[in-house]
């Protein structure tokens, strides 16, 4: 554990209007912050257990990719699987919890984007989140790499 100053008074009572803010700055303040804050407090040891954690997942798809590969011999997408697999309501749950995934960790980035601007400019960053926002969904729709299904959606 680390030693802490005597010389830290502490907090003020935390605000009620503030909790939201800070909430949301957190979110995606974690992506950038954790992994140095884990490497103060745990060492090299929890970086590297961190990085295991973290990778374990492809290792274990590794070993079962051939097994669905067998089971699938046109390809395979992972909601494929399950519903072939697992049946309809399965693949309709594993796409629904995918989706919330990455909206999530599309939140966390804009506010990481949003915090670092607000740290390092003392500006509101909900204009460049906005303005990101913005940009990323033109190109995305322009892009002649996207499909036109995905760009009707636009």
């Amino acid at each position: 554990m680390l030693p802490l100053r005597s010389d830290l008074s502490p907090l003020p009572p935390f605000p009620f209007k503030r909790r939201e803010a800070l909430t949301r700055a957190a979110l995606g303040s974690g992506i950038l912050f954790s992994y140095p804050q884990l490497a103060t407090l745990a060492g090299v040891q929890g970086v590297v257990v961190y990085a295991l954690a973290s990778a374990l997942p492809l290792f274990v798809f590794a070993a079962l990719g051939p097994i669905i590969r067998r089971k699938c011999p046109e390809g395979f997408v992972l909601t494929e699987w399950t519903r072939q697999r697992y049946g309809v309501v399965t693949a309709l749950y594993l796409s629904l919890m995918t989706l919330l995934t990455l909206f999530l960790y599309m939140v966390a980035e804009l506010s990481a984007i949003g915090q670092v601007v607000s740290i390092l400019t003392g500006l509101d960053g909900l204009p460049i989140i906005i303005v990101e926002c913005v940009v990323t969904t033109i190109y995305t729709c322009t892009s002649p790499r996207v499909s036109r299904s995905a760009r009707a959606a636009c």
